[in-house]
């Protein structure tokens, strides 16, 4: 089997941040904690006028029932959802919004 990802989920997360700053992407980060709504995305962001989700993932992991069902949430109310396994999968996603506005 093939892992989807060697990075851990906290150096995912610094990367794509780093990456979202170097690209002008407007983002916060959400914090996990007891105040915090269960399956809330790590990051969301706004690009080009779309709202993104993006829930990193290292490894094998798969979201939680929780993060799926705020994954079908916020793409009902027409926002993307990225379960980003690398910065690669962000990128691609921005790109593809990229091409649309042109």
């Amino acid at each position: 089997m093939i892992c989807k990802s060697a990075e851990s989920e906290s150096k995912l997360k610094y990367n794509i941040k780093k990456m979202l700053i170097r690209r002008g992407v407007y983002y916060i980060s959400v914090k996990g904690g007891a105040h915090t709504e269960k399956g809330s995305p790590d990051l969301v962001m706004c690009h080009r006028q779309r709202f993104i989700a993006c829930e990193a993932k290292e490894g094998y992991n798969d979201q939680s029932d929780w993060q799926n069902a705020m994954q079908e949430i916020a793409q009902a109310s027409g926002a993307i959802w990225i379960k980003a396994y690398s910065v690669k999968d962000v990128e691609d996603v921005l790109d593809e919004i990229d091409r649309q506005c042109q």
